[in-house]
């Protein structure tokens, strides 16, 4: 199937529109956040807007949730939540 979905992007222009449209890299590094599964190493990501987040990544969730046989979304949403302030260093 396919599907008619298509985001909506900034064209350069200004306008928004389904064209050609720029991409900005988001300034990114990697942290150790400890954590209940352990220290996880996670990306800390600052967004166009200023804001930091953690995000772990994906083949760390999905060994966590094969390991101790949880759902991957909720793994996720629990790294995110304690990442808030746990940070125990950079790499």
């Amino acid at each position: 199937r396919h599907s008619t979905y298509r985001p909506m992007l900034e064209h350069p222009s200004g306008r928004a529109g389904l064209g050609r449209a720029a991409r900005k890299r988001l300034a990114r590094k990697q942290v150790t956040v400890r954590t209940s599964f352990g220290d996880i190493q996670m990306k800390q990501i600052k967004g166009a807007d200023g804001v930091e987040r953690l995000v772990p990544e994906y083949e760390i969730c999905r060994q966590i949730a094969l390991e101790r046989s949880l759902p991957l979304r909720a793994v996720y949403e629990a790294l995110i939540q304690e990442a808030g302030s746990n940070q125990t260093g950079d790499k």
